[in-house]
């Protein structure tokens, strides 16, 4: 601030009228309780919803960290609706009253009352518009029985490990759900669903050799694929 008032002053001769106004402008903006509210406001929005994001973008992004994320950005949001993120109540900490005048960091701000009860109101439209989206998009991810149980079956930690015969039979129907509800756009693309369930079957069993193998003694077993796990028709 103090670097614009300076550049937008008429001491400085190498500074167009016309930038000096723009500057003079901006300066108005920023100078107003409204801007760093609402800035500090949005910063909380946006960190959740970019740790939504990021789940995405991972190379390798299971069913059920999707759904957790999913909750998780959802329930944090309805907080905001009455509760103040980080940076809202950063900013609110760093606001100080000098005779009268509301201070931030040596800056005065104009209009902070009036910028609470503009926060007050919109706060509530932006984030039941943000979750209604949230809502649209990935309703299926929590709400849609078949995908809720195909998340409970990929966990490894969930699967009865201790009995072949139940982990033969284990997450079969749901996988048959699973592809029976992306059928359209599993078998257009070379998937064989007659196949997979025989797979599903196979990776069971591979996982099983090695899930919670300590590391050393699993560098020493030999290296299998999931090939040496299915019927030699299947092969």
């Amino acid at each position: 601030m103090a670097h614009w008032r300076e550049i937008s002053s008429d001491l400085r001769k190498d500074i167009s009228q016309v930038d000096k106004a723009k500057l003079k402008g901006w300066m108005k903006v920023i100078s107003t309780g409204k801007f760093h509210v609402m800035l500090a406001f949005f910063r909380d929005v946006v960190s959740n919803l970019a740790a939504l994001s990021r789940v995405f973008q991972e190379d390798a992004v299971s069913l059920p960290s999707v759904i957790d994320t999913i909750k998780l950005t959802t329930s944090n949001l309805e907080q905001m609706v009455n509760q103040e993120g980080p940076c809202l109540s950063k900013i609110f900490e760093e606001i100080e009253e000098v005779d009268g005048i509301c201070m931030l960091k040596l800056n005065e701000l104009s209009d902070l009352e009036r910028a609470k009860q503009y926060l007050s109101t919109e706060r509530n439209v932006i984030i039941a518009q943000l979750l209604e989206c949230l809502s649209v998009r990935f309703r299926d991810f929590h709400t849609n029985p078949v995908m809720v149980d195909a998340a409970g079956i990929i966990d490894p930690s969930n699967w009865p490990i201790d009995s072949e015969t139940a982990l033969t039979a284990f997450g079969v129907t749901e996988v048959k759900n699973l592809l029976a509800h992306f059928k359209d756009c599993l078998i257009p693309n070379g998937c064989d669903v007659s196949r997979a369930v025989v797979e599903w079957k196979a990776l069971k069993m591979m996982v099983k050799r090695y899930f919670g193998v300590p590391t050393e003694r699993r560098n020493n077993q030999p290296p299998q694929v999931l090939g040496a796990y299915l019927p030699k028709e299947e092969q």
